[in-house]
C-alpha cells in the first residue's frame, strides 16, 4: 500500500501511528503478519513524499530504488528470516539507498538483474551475497565518488556470475579509463551494451581507433550481440570485419543524426541501402520502428 503523508515534518511519529496500528494481537501472535514502512522522497529537497506499507518476508520480484528513503521502520526487526528477499528478481542498488537499519541488513542472493552504481561500499557483498543467477548487469558512476577502485570492483561481480549474458554501461568517468571494459573479462558475457555509455553527460561514440581497440578485448572478442554509436557508417563495417563472434548489431551512427539535405528517415533509408552493398548477401539490415536512429543488423 502507498499513502500520502499528511506533511513532512514529525516523520517518526507518522511511521509509528502506522507501525502501531498493525502490531495488534490479530496480526502479531495469531497470524504472525509482519509489515515494513519506507517513507520515500523523490529528491533530496523532499519535494514529494510518500509511505510504502508491505508485508515481510518481501515477496514482489522486484525492488527499485528510484527513490531516497529517508526512513524506515518495522514491526519485526533484525530477523534474518525476514530480511531475507528469495522472491527479488531485479534490483536497483546505490550505496546511498541501503543506510538505515534495516534496509542495510536485506540480504537479495536470487537476483537475475541488477543496476548498480560503482564505487560502492563493502556492505555490498553483505547484502548482494550470490551473484550465480544473474543474467543482466546494467552499471553507472556516481558523480563526486572516488574512482579508483571501480575496474577492480566490477571484475569481484563478473568473477561471481558465471550465468551472466548482458552487460550494460552507462554513466562512466573519463579520468578512470577512456574504455570501461579495458582489462574486464567473464566467461558468460556474450551481449554488450554500450549505447548508453557516456562521459561526463556527453554520449560517447565509438571510431575507428575505439571499435578496433573493443574488438581486440576479451568481452569484445566473445561478444555477440552489440549495442552502440558510432562516429559514422565505415565504424559499423569496422566493427562487424572485426568482431568475429558478432552475430547482431544494433548501432546508433551520428553522423546520421543530423543530415544535411533530406529528412532523418531517408538518411536512414539510404544507410541501409549502402549496407546492403557492403555486407555478404547474407546478412539482413533493418530500420528500428521504434528509434528514429537505430539500425539492427544479422551477420550470418
Amino acid at each position: 500500500m502507498r499513502y500520502t503523508p499528511t506533511n513532512n515534518e514529525n516523520k517518526e511519529n507518522q511511521l509509528n501511528e502506522i507501525i502501531n496500528s498493525y502490531q495488534s494481537n490479530f496480526w502479531i501472535n495469531e497470524h504472525q503478519w509482519f509489515i515494513r514502512c519506507h517513507w520515500y522522497s523523490i529528491d533530496a529537497q523532499e519535494r514529494f513524499n510518500f509511505i510504502d506499507v508491505f508485508t515481510v518476508p518481501y515477496t514482489f520480484d522486484s525492488f527499485e530504488e528510484h527513490t531516497i528513503c529517508l526512513l524506515a521502520k518495522s514491526t519485526v526487526l533484525y530477523d534474518n528470516n525476514y530480511l531475507q528477499c528469495p522472491s527479488v528478481k531485479r534490483l536497483n542498488y546505490r550505496s546511498s539507498s541501503f543506510t538505515d537499519p534495516i534496509r542495510s541488513r536485506l540480504r537479495f542472493n536470487n537476483l537475475e538483474h541488477l543496476s548498480v552504481s560503482l564505487p560502492f561500499s563493502e556492505r555490498f557483498f553483505f547484502i548482494v551475497s550470490k551473484f550465480d543467477r544473474l543474467k543482466t548487469l546494467f552499471v553507472y558512476i556516481e558523480e563526486n565518488k572516488n574512482l579508483n577502485n571501480i575496474q577492480s570492483q566490477l571484475q569481484l561481480i563478473l568473477d561471481q556470475a558465471s550465468r551472466l549474458y548482458s552487460l550494460v554501461f552507462s554513466t562512466w568517468a573519463r579520468s578512470d579509463s577512456d574504455a570501461p571494459l579495458t582489462g574486464l573479462c567473464s566467461n558468460s558475457v556474450r551481449r554488450l551494451d554500450l549505447i548508453r555509455l557516456n562521459f561526463n553527460g556527453q554520449i560517447y561514440h565509438f571510431g575507428e581507433k575505439e571499435c578496433i581497440e573493443l574488438s581486440r578485448l576479451p568481452l569484445g572478442i566473445q561478444c555477440e550481440v552489440l549495442i552502440i554509436t558510432v562516429k559514422n557508417r565505415k565504424n559499423i563495417l569496422h566493427l562487424i570485419n572485426n568482431m568475429k563472434n558478432l552475430r547482431s548489431l544494433y548501432v546508433h551512427s551520428i553522423d546520421h543524426y543530423w543530415p544535411k539535405n533530406g529528412s532523418v528517415s531517408s538518411a536512414m533509408d539510404e544507410l541501409v541501402q549502402w549496407l546492403y552493398e557492403q555486407l555478404p548477401s547474407t546478412s539482413t539490415v533493418t530500420k528500428s520502428q521504434i528509434d528514429s536512429f537505430g539500425i539492427h543488423i544479422w551477420i550470418r
